[in-house]
């Protein structure tokens, strides 16, 4: 494996996460700003991690589906060269007003082929050096409509806000995808369930899937 290549969908998940609040580079929002504003006034009277038990699909062109909250607002990627390829924003903010809960996708090229084992201890690896803070709570298999690991882990951003984050690795082939979930540490609690069903829904196509 070569030296100079890093395998960071994590990292890559999570930097976009401290510029959420633009839904950085060319991701375009699924929703008009209207209906935003009104999504977040309605869930603001109800608890976090509770807003909806509807989920819609996303269907990416570059080869997998998820199933997230309906009344998350969802953003797309319009260029297949950047690695975050998705991300849904629950309308609630935490008490705090200094995160905003999400999921969102990240898609890598790899070198070649590798199993999700290797890809999870690459990232882990990396993630571990480079995130202040960072403490891994569990780590473990993951089953759903594509079998994978998932990280449990935390970290202090810049400003002090501490993050609970689950992130999920899948690989297809020489391609891995990170779904990685994040809240503040106080709202764990609500929103593992929900990262965990998003996460459970992914699924590659079946012709982006590698060979038997």
């Amino acid at each position: 494996m070569s030296q100079q290549h890093k395998y960071f969908c994590a990292i890559i998940s999570l930097a976009a996460l401290i510029l959420l609040a633009g839904c950085p580079g060319k991701l375009r929002m699924g929703r008009t700003s209207t209906q935003r504003t009104a999504l977040a006034a309605q869930s603001r009277t109800l608890p976090a991690g509770n807003q909806t038990s509807h989920t819609h699909t996303f269907t990416s062109p570059r080869g997998y589906t998820i199933d997230v909250p309906d009344n998350w607002t969802t953003a797309a990627s319009s260029s297949p060269s950047r690695p975050i390829d998705f991300m849904a924003v629950c309308p609630y903010t935490d008490p705090t007003h200094t995160f905003t809960t999400n999921i969102n996708v990240a898609v890598e090229t790899l070198p070649s082929a590798m199993t999700t084992e290797a890809f999870y201890q690459q990232n882990l690896q990396y993630m571990s050096a480079q995130l202040p803070g960072f403490v891994l709570h569990t780590g473990s298999d993951f089953h759903g409509a594509t079998g994978g690991k998932k990280m449990d882990y935390s970290w202090t951003m810049a400003h002090g806000s501490a993050l609970r984050v689950c992130s999920y690795f899948f690989v297809q082939g020489n391609t891995g995808y990170c779904v990685t979930g994040s809240t503040t540490v106080g709202e764990f609690v609500s929103y593992e369930s929900q990262f965990d069903a998003s996460a459970r829904s992914f699924r590659v196509s079946a012709k982006h899937q590698s060979s038997p």
